[in-house]
């Protein structure tokens, strides 16, 4: 076990070594290929092979733990993790369930995974951009793609331990077909596409004209996936990119990013509080009907669910809220799709505490960050702030994985050592 972790006789941030670092990005990748792998173990009958990507993700948290454990040096995974673990039990407390903490758990695996893993990629910023940019055009080809042709595992299921599910998830936004290429839904797609265009876009090398290009390519590749919350977010990330990433750090994370989790559990909570309803009509129907669903029913039945006083102060405990309550609470199950809402949900006030806990921690390490790092971490940061306004995320395991990286960066020592892309 102690040859996968960085050897040395002083304390330092834990580090993947070798193939332990290729068995992440695999991982990772397994989401990017998603459908057609999911439909190529289901015809060979191998469809447990597809949990071997949230053993690497566990693995390499233990290992972390471990790192800790044997004096070897810290890792910030450790902390979060016993956070989460004190919310799983009170959640098996608070929910009278076993399965749905432990799955609720299992949600925040990849999150954990980021922090982990943030010092290896701040150490190893090349190799991960190489990863980016495969990712990146294997998901705009496959998206391109399935604006052409229909792909061969549309209709097949997949023997997933909930049971026969689809292979993807198919479905339209006003009779228009929301393309997923590779990925399992277009939603993923958008995300995964989003993710890795920032920090292509970001490398110092490219000038003005080629980053404009990547990021409206971006924007009208996720276009074809009709992911609205995704499309806006690109259209903050670009005036980002384009007008102030070449800014300094010394204000740290901005204002707007800094109110954006109060704003986005604010608002939910006042239209809910006074049972306000949206009604949509006409042309816009097809473009707005998804967030008068939000405003009309999930949002107010997601409040509903915190039916104790208690509930308003800790939550209801990891499992909760979204996927978990299908083991368990499949009457009441809602995806909240609003991040700060599912966090309040789950951890009840402490969400708001854990929440500007690590923004305030990012904007102290903010002089410590390497510039074009900073850069991808706060453009992931608007990502999270507006697209995570109309969807948790937390489900969202790719995506996860930079979350984590955020707070992995917020919780990082500072290093002298400068590192450039």
């Amino acid at each position: 076990m102690s040859s996968m972790i960085d050897q040395s006789n002083s304390p330092k941030p834990f580090r993947l070594n070798g193939w332990l670092g290729v068995l992440v990005l695999v991982a990772l990748s397994t989401y990017v290929l998603e459908s057609p792998l999911k439909f190529g173990l289901s015809t060979i009958g191998l469809s447990f092979a597809i949990y071997g990507r949230d053993a690497i993700a566990a693995a390499t948290v233990f290992l972390a733990f471990m790192h800790w454990v044997l004096g070897k040096g810290y890792s910030a995974s450790n902390k979060v993790a016993f956070i989460l673990a004190i919310h799983a039990f009170y959640g098996i407390v608070a929910l009278e369930s076993l399965v749905q903490p432990i799955l609720g758990y299992k949600l925040y695996m990849f999150i954990l995974l980021g922090i982990a893993c943030y010092e290896t990629y701040q150490a190893n910023i090349h190799i991960a951009t190489r990863w980016f940019i495969a990712v990146y055009v294997i998901s705009i080809a496959g998206v391109a793609i399935n604006w052409g042709v229909d792909m061969p595992w549309t209709g097949s299921t997949f023997d997933s331990a909930a049971g026969d599910t689809a292979v993807s998830v198919e479905w339209t936004s006003g009779g228009i077909p929301r393309l997923s290429g590779f990925a399992r839904a277009s939603y993923d797609a958008a995300t995964i596409i989003a993710t890795t265009a920032i920090p292509i876009a970001l490398l110092p090398s490219l000038g003005f004209l080629s980053r404009a290009f990547i990021l409206l390519l971006s924007t009208a590749v996720i276009a074809l996936t009709t992911s609205k919350g995704a499309i806006l977010a690109m259209a903050f990330i670009t005036i980002y990119v384009l007008f102030f990433s070449k800014g300094n750090k010394k204000n740290g994370v901005p204002a707007l990013l800094m109110a954006g989790p109060a704003i986005s559990l604010t608002i939910p909570l006042l239209l809910s509080a006074y049972q306000m309803k949206a009604e949509i009509g006409g042309n816009l129907w097809w473009l707005l009907s998804s967030f008068a669903v939000r405003i009309n029913w999930m949002w107010p039945k997601a409040f509903e669910s915190l039916t104790r006083h208690i509930d308003w102060i800790a939550g209801r405990g990891l499992g909760g809220i979204g996927f978990p309550q299908r083991f368990s609470e499949a009457s009441i199950y809602n995806s909240a799709d609003n991040i700060m809402v599912y966090l309040f949900v789950s951890f009840g006030i402490f969400a708001i505490f854990y929440v500007y806990w690590i923004l305030l921690k990012l904007k102290e390490n903010a002089q410590h960050t390497p510039t074009y790092i900073w850069h991808c971490l706060i453009c992931w940061l608007i990502y999270l702030n507006v697209y995570g306004f109309t969807t948790n995320l937390i489900e969202g395991p790719f995506f996860g994985f930079f979350m984590g990286m955020i707070i992995g960066a917020a919780m990082s020592k500072p290093q002298t050592a400068k590192i450039h892309a």
